[in-house]
């Protein structure tokens, strides 16, 4: 993993409001992967082997951040999240897999789906 913040043995603690910003996170087989009221913001998250960003269980905001040419999706979102202002490109499964709350449009391509 590129940045882990979500439950894992063998304390099996979930930590919460974590914030990732202003880092380049790139060749890791996840990029950043975090449980629940995370904010993932101007981060570069590119060239990972699996998808870029996931937020498991929802709450957070993921704002402002270039995520490109990862193997899975670009952004995925389990739960509701605020999400907007990203640019989401070329990532092998899709650009977005998510339940989310559009904030400002996000430049994706090929398109994004469209919101709930």
């Amino acid at each position: 993993y590129g940045v882990f913040a979500q439950k894992a043995a063998p304390d099996n603690v979930d930590p919460h409001h974590v914030l990732v910003a202003d880092s380049v996170v790139s060749e890791n087989e996840f990029g950043v992967r975090c449980a629940r009221f995370c904010q993932v913001s101007r981060n570069d998250v590119s060239q990972n082997e699996a998808t870029g960003i996931t937020i498991s269980e929802g709450g957070g905001l993921v704002i402002a951040n270039m995520v490109s040419y990862n193997g899975g999706y670009g952004l995925y979102v389990s739960e509701l999240t605020g999400v907007g202002d990203n640019t989401l490109v070329y990532n092998q499964l899709g650009q977005a897999f998510s339940t989310f709350i559009p904030l400002e449009p996000n430049a994706c391509y090929p398109a994004c789906p469209p919101p709930p």
